[in-house]
């Protein structure tokens, strides 16, 4: 009987070690996603400026504001998703601790 439930407890923690990889990749493939946004954005600022030069006039400042408030938008998305992966990540941990007592 001990070796099924040592069995057991050996099968729960790769099911939990799994899920921790499955959100671990989950989270590397959104930073990726947010990286390929801001790099979108940085090469259309470039762009832009390189376009207008000088004379670009209002409507190229006020684009710019709208990128960087798009910006600023979606760091805070991308600190309010890794906050809930942490919080996500240390009930899991928790969860795996508790069971192994």
């Amino acid at each position: 009987m001990t070796d099924a439930t040592e069995l057991e407890k050996r099968v729960e923690a790769l099911e939990v070690g799994a899920k921790f990889d499955a959100t671990q990749k989950d989270v590397k493939e959104l930073e990726q996603e947010f990286l390929a946004k801001f790099q979108e954005i940085r090469e259309a600022m470039v762009s832009q400026s390189n376009t207008c030069g000088a004379s670009g006039g209002g409507a190229s400042s006020k684009e710019m504001e709208a990128v960087k408030a798009e910006n600023q938008a979606l760091k805070k998305r991308n600190a309010k998703l890794e906050y809930r992966v942490k919080i996500m990540l240390k009930s899991m941990e928790e969860l795996y601790a508790n069971k192994n007592i």
